[in-house]
Parts: structure tokens; C-alpha cells; sequence
């Protein structure tokens, strides 16, 4: 059977109800020509203390997914992890609102810009850009150890994006700035509570 499953990246906290409204809208017209379509905020149980179970749920839905759409908002911090994860597993990228990118303001929508045509004209027909270039090092790298060293950065799209790539590849991670972390460490779900929960099970591992 064609594996016809998509993997919906959108934006989830703060959005206006026009755009939540819209996204939805998109979701049913696919799912109406057929197209299964994971969509994070409505098939994951978002009630998780640290996180780790929603990325690990999202983390099997994007190993089953044929392509990766997204819907680029350049405030969301998960949209970044999850366009790791589906960078680091080779999934091919679908960018939904393309007029969002027509004025390249940063490195990580260049990266998005490459991320598209290397997928449809072939890995390095037109040569990236570095910051494409510099996560296909870090991708190749992650590859080849058996765990991964990690320094997190608050705000950084670069460490986020890593992170999703790590988690994807589901080696251990040591974090290096576990006090930085700690200091961050939130009462409900977010990225630093999945790292500080990550971080723990390495160690403990190997004690």
C-alpha cells in the first residue's frame, strides 16, 4: 500500500482564530482527497508534564510520513524542532505559505528555501546556503556517534533544530550546560524539560 501519510508543521500557541480556522481548513481538504494527515495539535494528547511523550508520539508519526508541509510562522519554536526531525530523517519538505518567505530575513528561512529544492532538484544540483550546508555537517555528525554532546541555547534556531535532529536519531544526549538548563526548567511541558529528562537517562545509564 502507497504510504500517503503527511506531516502537518504548523504553529499552535498564540495563533489568531483566523489562522487556526485556516490551517484546519487546509487539514480537511487534504484529508477529504485521501490523504491521511498527521496534524500534531489534534492527534496528540497534549496533556504531558515534560513533553517527552508528545515528541516521542510526534517522532513516530514522522518516521511513517511520506513528506513533510509546513505552515512557516517565524515565532514558532516547535515548528523548528519538528522540521529537525523530519531533516534529519530525509523527508521530503512542502512549504504551504510561500509568500511567508518571498523576504528571507534570517538563516533559518534560507535553510527552509534550500531545504525545498534540494528536495526537488536533487541534493546540491544549486549549491545551499551555509546554513544548510552547516546542518548536513551536523546531521553527517550525528550519524556517526554513538551519543551526542549538546549545548542548549535559549532562542537559538540552530540548537532547537539540532535538538529535533538528535531526538530523531534517538541516540543519548548529554547535556553540557545542565545548570544553564536548570535554571529554565518550567511546571509544564517544554524543551528544556525534555532535555533535563533526556539528560537523566544518559546519566543514569551510564553510572
Amino acid at each position: 500500500m502507497k504510504n500517503n501519510l503527511e506531516y502537518f508543521i504548523c504553529p499552535v500557541r498564540g495563533i489568531t482564530d483566523e489562522l487556526k480556522n485556516k490551517i484546519e481548513s487546509i487539514v480537511r481538504e487534504r484529508e477529504a482527497q485521501g490523504v491521511r494527515v498527521h496534524f500534531p495539535p489534534r492527534d496528540v494528547d497534549q496533556n504531558d508534564p515534560t513533553g517527552l511523550r508528545i515528541c516521542s508520539d510526534h517522532r513516530a508519526a514522522m518516521c511513517n510520513a511520506f513528506e513533510v508541509d509546513i505552515w512557516h510562522d517565524p515565532t514558532s519554536q516547535g515548528s523548528v524542532f519538528d522540521t529537525g526531525m523530519g531533516f534529519y530523517a530525509k523527508k521530503p519538505l512542502k512549504i504551504l505559505n510561500g509568500e511567508s518567505l518571498e523576504k528571507i530575513t534570517n538563516d533559518y528561512e534560507h535553510f527552509l528555501i534550500d531545504y525545498l529544492i534540494q528536495g526537488i532538484l536533487g541534493e546540491h544540483v544549486i549549491k545551499p546556503s551555509a546554513a544548510y550546508l552547516k546542518m548536513e555537517d551536523q546531521r553527517e555528525h550525528i550519524r556517526q556517534v554513538s551519543s551526542v554532546e549538546y549545548f542548549w541555547k535559549p532562542n537559538d534556531w540552530e540548537a532547537l533544530f539540532i535538538f529535533g535532529m538528535i531526538f530523531m536519531s534517538e541516540k543519548p544526549i548529554l547535556l553540557l550546560n545542565r545548570e544553564d538548563v536548570e535554571k529554565q526548567r518550567t511546571p509544564h511541558k517544554s524543551y528544556q524539560n525534555v532535555l533535563l529528562t533526556l539528560d537523566d537517562m544518559y546519566r543514569n545509564k551510564v553510572q
